[in-house]
């Protein structure tokens, strides 16, 4: 891909609050834009495409010299991470053909081009938010177009949903299509893991917690929890030393830090469960609402398993079928207990 002669994202006067989220996200887009066209984009991590936050302004400063509220606070800093997480997904997704995601490459680039285009100068703080979230929210609808391409790449569209089980092919990291993937039989040569001796009474108290505290369907409670078997075992103070990942989710990089300062106050800190599902709830209505609205519109405990796994967890997608097993697992021994 040749890169686009002279873009540049604009930068208002007097937008101290927009400016260092323009300026970084410029150079992740310039940076993965250069690694598509030479098909190097597998190598690609936000980490070596720029260092991660820089010249982020501070929670502090946004909230004593800016005069943000707290949620305002913690959205604009969520926006920071999650164009870490997503950004690299692309990356890492576009390597197999990079002419294959081009036009979506494209299209967030133009896209990004427009919104701060549209940025008046002295913008008033909740203005700056604005133009963040709308360059975030492309950002999010890029990896969508990305999955879709992904898989057709791959030789795994929806009309051939057979193809995708977990017996081989690679099947298990095989994107989901809501209506389409049949997560009843698409990973059937997986076996749930076993839920583990003392374990029983934690899984049934999160499964209910998410329930009735936060209004998920049963099947959805159990989509969720068999990814977090898959994740963590159930441990809360699971470590992965090799990512640096904690938790029942396996949060890492600013996710983990937001993790922490947010349960680090709370009564159990970061090892309670609660506090961990809570968490996990405060991403899914706020930085992860995308995965949120996916995950509500599922009907079954597989259906949720999987929406989880690509949309929240964005894992390899290896362990997909290990995940819809546990889900169906749990979906029935709850029904039974």
């Amino acid at each position: 891909m040749a890169p686009k002669e002279d873009w540049t994202l604009h930068r208002p006067r007097n937008a101290p609050i927009l400016n260092p989220y323009v300026d970084y996200t410029e150079k992740v887009l310039k940076a993965l834009e250069g690694g598509l066209g030479d098909k190097s984009a597998k190598t690609l991590t936000p980490a070596e495409l720029v260092k991660k936050g820089e010249g982020r302004p501070g929670a502090s400063e946004l909230g004593d010299k800016y005069k943000l509220k707290g949620d305002q606070v913690e959205e604009y800093q969520q926006d920071w991470y999650a164009l870490d997480d997503q950004i690299g997904f692309i990356a890492a997704h576009a390597a197999d053909d990079a002419n294959g995601v081009t036009e979506e490459f494209e299209e967030l680039r133009d896209s990004a081009v427009e919104i701060t285009k549209n940025v008046p100068d002295d913008p008033t703080p909740s203005r700056q938010l604005d133009a963040v979230n709308a360059i975030d929210k492309a950002v999010g609808d890029a990896v969508d177009k990305v999955y879709v391409a992904y898989a057709a790449l791959e030789g795994k569209s929806a009309q051939v949903p057979e193809d995708w089980s977990g017996g081989g092919g690679g099947g298990g990291g095989s994107p989901y299509f809501p209506g389409l993937t049949d997560t009843s039989g698409a990973y059937s040569g997986e076996s749930a893991q076993p839920i583990g001796a003392g374990e029983k009474a934690d899984v049934q108290a999160m499964y209910q917690y998410l329930i009735d505290h936060y209004g998920f369907t049963p099947e959805q409670a159990a989509g969720i929890l068999g990814n977090l078997q898959v994740e963590s075992g159930f441990d809360t103070g699971a470590y992965n030393p090799n990512e640096g990942a904690i938790g029942l989710a396996q949060w890492l990089g600013g996710r983990r830090e937001n993790l922490e300062a947010f349960a680090g106050g709370r009564e159990g800190g970061v090892t309670s469960w609660k506090n961990q599902i809570d968490f996990m709830m405060h991403e899914l209505n706020g930085s992860e609402s995308g995965a949120l609205g996916r995950l509500r519109r599922t009907s079954s405990a597989g259906d949720a398993a999987a929406v989880f796994d690509q949309y929240y967890e964005r894992s390899s997608g290896e362990a997909r079928g290990q995940r819809i097993a546990n889900a169906n697992s749990i979906a029935n021994s709850m029904v039974s207990a």
